[in-house]
């Protein structure tokens, strides 16, 4: 912890981008959470929906190496950034409103779709900022960002995914995809 707190010290602008990061990976597990929950809801095709939409959000980290290299050629990362938020939130602002509709086979494949999409966005950005952990943080640091950036996304992934079927409890898919979009934006 003390490691932690020295860190946050010296490298400021490093938790700042880690920070955003991380809040962005909420998003990701509140939907991913809310959408499961339909697909087991279906009447018909409920296996097949749940496996789509694992596939879904499993597949862009299996294209991640791609996505890094596509990322390592990208001249202007800060507006790519910018870029593929903006996306992530037009495809949750688009999902919001297709959730507004009663849940078919047809509309969970729509937005697995888009969560794909999303996801794959979502990656990329991960791998465009991976220079600036590189430039923010010092060499003798690394081994402690790193450390941060593997046990903040593992926290937020399971406090995220908590958090998301809680919240299914009070709000509707429709207003979870809203925050999301929020998130993002």
């Amino acid at each position: 912890m003390a490691n932690m707190q020295k860190l946050y010290q010296t490298e400021p602008l490093f938790f700042k981008l880690a920070s955003i990061t991380l809040f962005s990976k909420i998003g990701d597990r509140l939907f991913y959470t809310a959408l499961l929950s339909s697909a087991t809801l279906l009447t018909t095709h409920s296996d097949l929906a749940v496996i789509i939409i694992s596939l879904s959000e499993t597949l862009p980290l299996l294209l991640g190496f791609i996505l890094g290299s596509l990322a390592d050629q990208c001249l202007n990362k800060l507006k790519a950034l910018s870029q593929t938020s903006l996306l992530r939130c037009f495809f949750y602002l688009v999902i919001s409103l297709l959730a507004g509709y009663s849940t078919t086979f047809t509309f969970i494949l729509m937005i697995a779709w888009l969560n794909f999409c999303s996801d794959l966005l979502g990656n990329y950005a991960s791998a465009l900022t991976t220079p600036f952990t590189k430039i923010l943080v010092s060499a003798e640091q690394m081994q402690q960002a790193q450390s941060f950036l593997s046990m903040g996304t593992q926290l937020f992934n399971v406090l995220a995914t908590f958090l998301g079927s809680f919240l299914l409890i009070f709000i509707s898919q429709s207003h979870l995809a809203l925050i999301n979009a929020l998130i993002f934006l």
